[in-house]
């Protein structure tokens, strides 16, 4: 293992220090690392198989790029300059969420890491770093976790986490029955808008929760109207009804723009959707 420093922190990430890279593995100490995922147009996920020689977990299928930042390296600048140097492309990368594990990944050699996650888009072939992997394909997210479910010693202990924790930061989209991609990645996390009384008794309420609940459970088919059952009295909506997941990330977009810019005057185009709570919400 060459000689290298990485970042000690503490649960909330918080720096604690430096120390040498084996005596960090061999302690099993809490460092900083970041694990990359870059998407093609398909929204098929870049893997690569670790070279044989590395330190541990040669020869497994990984994510596209993963490494450690050196002390005083930023986040970003360490993910940029790894993408590089092991799958030889440049793409704009984007944090999504972050983890901590630990792992026993070799008799001697333990990795406890505060893993923070940046997705990304690339559509081309990388050039690899024989170093550090041997081969490389796109896979899409549906096969590659049912493989890793049917041969987990084919995959990264890490990566095998981040499938169990991504899919909060995918985003279904219904296409109905046009396509058969249905996912793609989102950029940030979800967030929480303030809305007024009347825009949020009306866009939260029970009534209206049930209504999306029961439509996104029929995303990629419009052959038949939803059906809400009330006991007594059944409900019929047209699957085109008025609280499609794109009208609601529309809403998302819109708030989150007036809260990232506060200072700023933000214009309405058009009225997003036939709902004055909302619309009244926005121009203000």
């Amino acid at each position: 293992m060459d000689t290298e420093y990485l970042v000690l922190v503490n649960e909330e990430d918080q720096e604690q220090g430096q120390a040498e890279k084996w005596e960090v593995h061999k302690k099993g100490l809490l460092h900083r690392a970041f694990s990359i995922l870059v998407f093609n147009s398909n929204n098929e996920i870049l893997l690569h198989k670790r070279a044989n020689g590395k330190y541990h977990s040669g020869g497994l299928w990984t994510n596209t790029c993963c490494g450690h930042p050196r002390p005083g390296e930023g986040l970003i600048e360490a993910a940029n300059r790894r993408l590089m140097e092991e799958m030889g492309f440049e793409t704009s990368l984007h944090e999504v969420f972050s983890f901590i594990y630990k792992s026993q990944v070799t008799e001697e050699l333990t990795e406890y890491e505060y893993d923070h996650v940046f997705f990304g888009r690339y559509d081309n072939a990388p050039v690899l770093n024989i170093q550090e992997a041997s081969e490389w394909k796109y896979m899409s997210i549906e096969s590659v976790k049912k493989d890793a479910i049917q041969n987990p010693d084919n995959y990264s202990v890490w990566f095998k986490i981040i499938l169990e924790k991504i899919d909060p930061y995918l985003v279904k989209i219904p296409y109905l029955g046009v396509k058969t991609i249905s996912r793609q990645f989102r950029y940030k996390k979800p967030q929480e808008y303030q809305l007024s009384s009347a825009s949020s008794s009306l866009y939260n309420s029970k009534i209206c929760a049930a209504v999306k609940a029961k439509l996104r459970q029929r995303e990629g088919s419009a052959s038949k109207p939803a059906c809400l059952d009330f006991g007594a009295v059944k409900y019929y909506l047209a699957s085109h009804f008025g609280f499609c997941l794109g009208v609601a990330n529309a809403i998302d977009i819109a708030y989150e723009a007036i809260a990232t810019y506060p200072e700023k005057k933000v214009y309405m185009l058009s009225e997003l959707i036939h709902n004055s709570f909302v619309n009244e919400d926005l121009k203000r």
